[in-house]
């Protein structure tokens, strides 16, 4: 259930010849890791974002994906993928399709990839500007997790996941939050030796539901019902998306009396919170078209006939699924936005 391996450097890929490798094309302005791809005699670069993700363009890549195994004259074994999350979305995707099924082992080359979306199984495509509303179950047969890699990054990239590791430091627990609070934010400095911890917490939940026909992992969308909604709408990255979805659940719950004020001010006193909030981008959210927001949710794959199942939080480690309908969102988010537009975030 954990086939993840955290390396400090890329290991030399042997026996690739049969094998694909799909990578993000901007890797390649690294020296090091251009060395590295080069190894593989079969490549397919790709842009990540979400135009990578669109279902429309998914007949352009397979054709010349199969047209480099009839050059090669060669059938592919298996894939590897480098890339952040777009990338492993659409390379897991497309292994889990190609030949009815190629086994994939997946490099996240980003902070958020690496915690989140390159565990878990999960692939996904958008349609219509909807996310991840098509996609199949494929466990990689490995997750390469790489320091050489990740920490070369821009710093910017660790703001970019900071909504997945308050949602996972929420569902894991006080001793995440104090791990948070003693990484360099502003220079985008993980301590390496955390990343585990992180990590171990989606697979806990995972390992009781691995094909998301329990409803345990149900959890790991905290923040994501808010955050998706405003990420497909107005565009900000996934990470930040969570992270004021995140803040928009913090707030319901302590309404709902789920999360107690006081425990709801610890919570905001640890972690890089404070950090990130910028009131011009939470104003920009509350401004959402109704109209867009209900049909947002109503995309929301957590959404039946009865409602559509909501991830409040209680304490960290603890959160409470309750069935709440559209309205109820709808509901709350204009109770958000018109203290918003009366007082600071600080009063919610």
């Amino acid at each position: 259930m954990k086939p993840y391996l955290i390396l400090n450097q890329l290991p030399k890929i042997k026996n690739q010849k049969n094998s694909l490798l799909i990578f993000d094309s901007i890797l390649l302005k690294q020296a090091s890791l251009k060395n590295w791809i080069g190894q593989f005699s079969i490549q397919y670069a790709v842009r990540s974002g979400e135009s990578l993700k669109n279902i429309e363009n998914l007949p352009v890549h397979l054709k010349s994906i199969l047209k480099l195994q009839q050059k090669n004259q060669i059938t592919f074994s298996n894939i590897y993928v480098m890339g952040g999350g777009s990338v492993g979305d659409f390379g897991g995707f497309v292994a889990s399709i190609l030949k009815r099924g190629l086994p994939v082992v997946q490099i996240p080359t980003t902070w958020l990839a690496a915690l989140d979306s390159a565990h878990g199984g999960k692939t996904a495509l958008n349609v219509d500007g909807f996310k991840n509303q098509v996609g199949t179950f494929h466990y990689p047969q490995q997750i390469l997790i790489v320091r050489e890699v990740l920490e070369t990054q821009p710093k910017i990239r660790l703001k970019e996941a900071a909504g997945e590791f308050l949602k996972t430091a929420l569902l894991g627990g006080p001793s995440l939050f104090h791990k948070l609070s003693a990484w360099d934010w502003e220079q985008g400095q993980v301590k390496w030796t955390d990343l585990k911890s992180f990590i171990d917490v989606k697979y806990s939940v995972i390992k009781k539901d691995p094909f998301e026909k329990k409803g345990h992992r149900h959890v790991l969308n905290l923040g994501h019902t808010m955050g998706h909604v405003w990420e497909g709408a107005q565009g900000i990255p996934h990470g930040m998306a969570i992270y004021y979805g995140l803040l928009f659940d913090l707030a319901w719950s302590t309404r709902l009396g789920i999360l107690s004020s006081k425990t709801a001010s610890q919570i905001m006193g640890q972690g890089p919170w404070e950090n990130l909030f910028d009131m011009k981008t939470d104003q920009l959210l509350f401004k959402l078209n109704e109209k867009k927001l209900v049909g947002a949710l109503l995309q929301d794959k957590k959404n039946f006939k009865n409602g559509l199942r909501y991830i409040f939080i209680k304490k960290p480690g603890q959160t409470v699924i309750k069935t709440v309908k559209l309205q109820d969102i709808l509901k709350e988010f204009r109770r958000q936005k018109k203290i918003l537009e009366n007082f600071s975030y600080e009063e919610l």
